[in-house]
């Protein structure tokens, strides 16, 4: 995915946040710039401009992380789908492009603990 529809690839430098619990370097990162907000995988940096993103508006992204804490049915945010896979792994897969990308059980706890600790709400994650 090119540089999608709002989040332009020179304003996401050095903006991208993970979680404090993520350990291992290998997390699900996110940006929020007003209205818009973003995920990736940390795994994938080395590819550069080529590296998947999902970008969806500020106020889906706070209703997926509610449906990660159980606050908002699955599925509600409309963007963003949940994927349990065979090997045990989890994608986060956009319903408008199809960009998919895909974490272990570590790196989604991690990020799920970021979530509730208040870690990727709007005030923090410009902060």
């Amino acid at each position: 995915m090119g540089a999608g529809r709002g989040l332009s690839r020179d304003r996401q430098k050095d903006r991208w946040k993970h979680s404090t619990r993520c350990s291992q370097g290998m997390c699900v990162e996110a940006l929020i710039i007003g209205a818009q907000a973003a995920l990736r995988d940390s795994k994938q940096n080395e590819l550069g401009a080529l590296q998947p993103i999902i970008e969806l508006s500020t106020a889906r992204f706070l209703v997926f992380q509610d449906e990660l804490l159980g606050l908002a049915p699955l599925g509600s945010n409309g963007e963003i789908a949940v994927d349990e896979l065979d090997d045990g792994w989890v994608a986060f897969r956009s319903l408008s492009t199809g960009v998919e990308l895909r974490y272990d059980a570590d790196e989604l706890s991690a990020f799920i603990d970021g979530v509730r600790a208040g870690e990727f709400r709007p005030a923090l994650a410009s902060a």
